[in-house]
């Protein structure tokens, strides 16, 4: 599980503010990859923020990918995620059970 303090800090780097109400994205604040996605450490491993944002917002897929329905690489709204089939060997979200 991940303690108060990382959720804490997790939220602290998504910026909620954009335009549109909850339609809009939730813009990752943190490191991002050339390609656009997201990239944080967490419990010591690399992952990526909006598998980390779908986990904290009740999703519980851990042999599906996390996939933006907005097209938004580095999106963090739970309402842009959703999942898709994957192979089955998904990492799951450091710290998690």
């Amino acid at each position: 599980m991940l303690t108060t303090e990382q959720k804490t800090h997790f939220w602290a780097r998504v910026d909620k503010s954009g335009g549109g109400g909850a339609r809009a994205c939730w813009k990752w604040m943190g490191a991002t990859r050339a390609d656009g996605f997201g990239v944080l450490r967490l419990a010591g491993r690399l992952t990526y923020p909006h598998r980390v944002a779908f986990y904290l917002s009740g999703g519980k897929s851990r042999t599906s990918h996390v996939t933006h329905t907005c097209g938004n690489h580095a999106c963090c709204n739970p309402k842009h995620l959703t999942t898709r089939p994957g192979s089955g060997k998904l990492i799951p979200v450091p710290g998690t059970k």
